[in-house]
């Protein structure tokens, strides 16, 4: 399995326009994915890619926030306790 931090980028020309990505995801607690953004996330941008992270929920104080903050991604959450209480899906598609 390769990690993040062994991952080659190709260097391309920067684009002439950059590309803005939205990722959505539960929660910044200390998981797999959560960490893996804080290695991959400041590559995209070497490549043209602006990134931006919100968090469905709060977990464990979502401590991955802060790192992610550290590397130059802006962070948000939603604060949603559970996907089925009323009114969750609208401030999740207001936040997209």
């Amino acid at each position: 399995m390769t990690s993040a931090r062994h991952l080659r980028i190709a260097r391309h020309p920067m684009p002439e326009r950059r590309i803005k990505v939205l990722f959505l995801i539960d929660s910044l607690g200390p998981g797999g994915a959560e960490r893996l953004m804080v290695d991959l996330l400041p590559r995209l941008r070497e490549i043209g890619v602006d990134s931006e992270v919100v968090a469905i929920q709060e977990r464990y104080g979502n401590p991955i926030a802060d790192d992610l903050r550290s590397v130059g991604v802006s962070v948000s959450t939603i604060g949603i306790e559970r996907l089925r209480e009323r009114g969750a899906l609208a401030r999740v598609i207001s936040a997209v």
